[in-house]
């Protein structure tokens, strides 16, 4: 069985995660820059509905701290 993952990059996201009770599979450094880390999910839609909103949550924070 071949199962897909998703890396993430940004530690907030890979936080928010956590919380929600989503198994880490592991976090290494990133390749391209050695001062950040990256962190490694199973890929599944339940991860990628967090995932989108998380980002629905910080378009919604970003369009309302400028007014």
């Amino acid at each position: 069985m071949n199962k897909k993952t998703l890396v993430i990059q940004n530690p907030r996201m890979a936080g928010m995660f956590l919380a929600c009770g989503f198994v880490l599979l592991g976090r290494k450094k990133d390749l391209k820059n050695k001062n950040r880390y990256i962190w490694i999910f199973n890929d599944t839609p339940k991860i990628r509905e967090v995932m989108s909103k998380y980002n629905d949550f910080k378009m919604y924070v970003a369009e309302n701290i400028s007014n």
